[in-house]
């Protein structure tokens, strides 16, 4: 796996095994299958914050073959980033471009996003993208281009819901070589902001407390690293 020298870093924890796919099985499903065939037509990831998006994407980096040639993972709301950077990106065997939303109506970014998917479909590649809407709904300007996502495989991804919610974190914690102690989930999702990116860093934050004093994850331990009654 390649990642390219904008600063870019992927989380060690994003993987399949350690993503709780709720109702989100079949668009699991299809971005495994992108992976394990080498191939298939660009698959778009559509789903408001905390819907796992970026899990899903960074996942597929950390399980692609480079046989397949080297993956990538750009996310277009990076800050600094310019339409020159993406020159080169359509080498790549797997291309994970996120955060689409941030360069709709950006001219020189929607041309080099249009000469960019063009190289990659010519080569072969896959091509991953995620978003907060879907390709209609992003509001990109250059027709040739807004043409071009639409032909994407569109599936929605749905953020957790209450009763989703606590498998989440028991997956984190198990990935993480964790187990959470009776009514730790309960104590946390009534004290923390519900969604996949929040959790994931909390869940980061208590495995480091807890390896740190060698304490299990308790609803009296976790209280201490995060305060609250």
């Amino acid at each position: 796996m390649q990642q390219l020298p904008l600063g870019v870093q992927l989380r060690a924890t994003a993987v399949f095994t350690s993503y709780a796919p709720g109702r989100n099985v079949a668009a699991l499903a299809a971005v495994k299958h992108v992976v394990s065939a080498g191939a298939g037509a660009p698959l778009w990831l559509w789903g408001a914050a905390g819907s796992g998006k970026t899990h899903l994407l960074q996942s597929a980096l950390a399980a692609w073959d480079e046989a397949n040639g080297a993956a990538a993972y750009l996310p277009l709301a990076l800050p600094g980033l310019q339409a020159s950077m993406l020159a080169g990106l359509e080498n790549f065997g797997l291309l994970a471009l996120d955060e689409l939303d941030a360069v709709a109506g950006n001219t020189a970014m929607e041309t080099a996003l249009f000469h960019l998917w063009n190289g990659l479909l010519e080569r072969g590649a896959c091509v991953l993208l995620a978003a907060r809407q879907p390709p209609a709904g992003v509001g990109i300007r250059l027709p040739d281009l807004a043409s071009r996502f639409a032909s994407s495989l569109v599936m929605q991804l749905q953020a957790p819901d209450d009763t989703e919610l606590p498998e989440v974190l028991r997956v984190m914690a198990v990935q993480r070589g964790l187990e959470l102690g009776p009514g730790v989930a309960a104590f946390l999702l009534r004290r923390v902001r519900r969604d996949t990116h929040q959790l994931t860093v909390l869940m980061e934050r208590l495995d480091a407390a807890a390896l740190a004093a060698q304490r299990a994850l308790t609803v009296p331990f976790v209280r201490e690293v995060i305060g609250g009654g």
